[in-house]
């Protein structure tokens, strides 16, 4: 499955030390499109481990009346994420996989998510 992601604006909460530290949290509620219509979101957070913006990720792609998919992946600087797909419901109740986030720096992306049968 490919989409294109319309990101949320930054949301920061700066726990630890003042400045991006361990603890500190991002929060995302995302817009996924496909053929230029929205056919879900995807809602997740991120707990920073250090300054440099390494962080442990997941989060849930809602997928309109079809069920839901959720993965959890390692955040860093550099826009090009590796996924693994953790479970989910509905339609997806036995997904597992792998999958891709991409961002483009301009406020968008494009997310790819690899369900074995």
């Amino acid at each position: 499955m490919r989409f294109h992601v319309l990101f949320s604006p930054f949301n920061y909460t700066d726990l630890g030390a003042p400045g991006p530290s361990a603890a500190d949290v991002i929060v995302f509620h995302d817009q996924l499109q496909q053929s230029g219509k929205t056919v879900g979101d995807e809602v997740g957070s991120c707990v920073l481990v250090d300054p440099q913006g390494l962080a442990n990720c997941t989060g849930v792609v809602r997928l309109d009346k079809r069920g839901t998919i959720a993965y959890s992946f390692v955040n860093s600087p550099p826009p090009h994420k590796v996924l693994a797909v953790t479970g989910g419901s509905g339609q997806f109740r036995t997904a597992r996989g792998d999958g891709t986030l991409d961002e483009n720096g301009d406020g968008t992306g494009t997310l790819v998510l690899r369900l074995q049968d």
